[in-house]
C-alpha cells in the first residue's frame, strides 16, 4: 500500500494516488485524514526542516508509515514535491521508494512545463496524466519505457491535450 503526493511549495496537492482501493470516503486508511490534511502536514514539515536546518527532509518515519520526499526547484517561487507513504518494512522497500519517487519526479517534468505549474489555477483535472503515470510506476508495469518512448508517449498526451483526439503510434 502507497500513498503518493505531488504538491506544490503552498502544500497544494496538485495529484494524489492511493494504490490501494479499499479506502474509506476520504480516501485515507481509516483515519479521518484527508490528502489536502496530509499534504498540509508534509509542507510544514519539510518547510520548517529546511528553515531549521537549511537542507530537506529526504525520508521519515512516523508510527508504521515510512514518509520518502524528493523535490525539484524550478524557480524561486516554484518547488514541487514529491511524497511516497508507504508501510514500514525494511531498508530494500526504502531503497524501491526512493526509485520510484525519482521515476514518478521525471514523469511530472516529462510531462509538465514550469509555465503550466506556475500559471496553474487549481483544477485538480489538469494534472489527470499523472495519476495514469503513477499507477504503472507504483502498482507495476513490468516494461520501464525508455526515454525515446517517454518521449513518444508525452508527444501523444500533448497532442490529445490540443486537439482531444487519441494518437498512437
Amino acid at each position: 500500500m502507497a500513498e503518493i503526493f505531488i504538491l506544490n511549495i503552498g502544500g497544494n496537492v496538485l495529484c494524489y494516488y492511493n494504490s490501494d482501493a479499499q479506502k474509506n470516503e476520504n480516501g485515507m486508511d481509516g483515519d479521518n485524514a484527508n490528502p489536502h490534511m496530509v499534504a498540509s502536514f508534509l509542507t510544514g514539515i519539510l518547510q520548517f526542516a529546511e528553515k531549521i536546518h537549511g537542507d530537506e527532509i529526504n525520508s521519515f518515519e512516523m508510527g508504521n508509515k515510512s514518509i520518502v520526499i524528493t523535490s525539484t526547484i524550478f524557480t524561486e517561487s516554484t518547488r514541487i514535491y514529491y511524497v511516497i507513504l508507504s508501510e514500514k518494512k525494511n531498508k530494500q522497500n526504502l531503497k524501491s521508494l526512493n526509485q520510484k519517487l525519482d521515476k514518478i519526479r521525471d514523469q511530472f517534468e516529462l510531462i509538465y512545463k514550469v509555465e503550466e505549474i506556475e500559471n496553474w489555477d487549481g483544477d485538480l483535472n489538469f494534472f489527470e496524466d499523472m495519476v495514469s503515470e503513477i499507477r504503472i510506476i507504483i502498482d507495476g508495469d513490468s516494461r520501464v519505457l525508455s526515454k525515446e518512448e517517454r518521449k513518444k508517449k508525452f508527444i501523444n498526451l500533448w497532442k490529445e491535450k490540443m486537439t482531444g483526439l487519441y494518437f498512437t503510434d
